[in-house]
């Protein structure tokens, strides 16, 4: 790789932790020039981390560790100018080229720059509920205090056997009107004594009849 160094920065890590293990590198190199496609498969790693912004878009980059592995970055300031905050879009390779990374940074520059701040958004999404902490909260918190012991039995087998199968792991406030309307068709299949409902006594009668709580709540969330 051809690119000049114009920046080693040497951290104190060894003076704050002297016994802080050698395969940590101590020293970050970063370079500037103009990526291309053929300049980062020549990228080679070294000793230690290295990252090479791009010089014809401010705030892109990739990174390179020593274990050979490339990551592109890109690096924005929020809108008061207080925090500087390096995001990475993902690692090098055929499901993300160079090309397909830049359009990303360069997206996420402009909703910096309109005042958002996409690794709050990122972190605020990671930590969404799920579907399946939903149906934990809502048996808990609502079902167990409110409801008739029969009635949770049946609201239980219901998110066992047909909500969570299909939306467990996915995020509430992803869960759209399609979804909700699968989920209603589930519940009068379900309402036809199948053997699965059977087995939870969930289907001796309209399924959905004390279960109107927890579709209320995800109504509630579908923008």
């Amino acid at each position: 790789m051809t690119c000049n160094l114009v920046q080693v920065r040497s951290r104190t890590l060894k003076r704050a932790y002297p016994f802080l293990p050698l395969a940590y590198p101590l020293v970050l190199l970063m370079a500037r020039q103009k990526l291309t496609k053929i300049g980062v498969e020549a990228m080679k790693p070294g000793p230690a981390e290295l990252v090479v912004w791009d010089t014809a878009l401010p705030g892109f980059g990739i990174r390179i560790k020593p274990t050979g592995v490339r990551s592109y970055i890109v690096q924005y300031r929020t809108r008061d100018g207080c925090q500087s905050k390096r995001l990475t879009i993902g690692q090098h390779g055929q499901l993300l080229t160079l090309d397909q990374a830049k359009k990303q940074a360069r997206g996420i520059l402009i909703d910096a720059a309109r005042g958002r701040d996409p690794v709050a958004e990122r972190r605020s999404k990671r930590q969404a509920p799920t579907m399946r902490d939903l149906a934990s909260d809502y048996l808990e918190k609502y079902a167990g205090p409110k409801k008739r012991p029969k009635s949770v039995r049946d609201d239980r087998g219901m998110l066992d056997n047909i909500v969570l199968p299909k939306l467990a792991s996915q995020k509430v406030a992803a869960v759209g009107r399609r979804e909700i309307e699968g989920l209603h068709a589930a519940i009068e299949r379900a309402g036809r004594n199948t053997p699965a409902m059977e087995a939870t006594g969930a289907g001796r009668r309209d399924p959905r009849s004390g279960f109107h709580g927890c579709e209320n709540c995800l109504m509630a969330d579908d923008g």
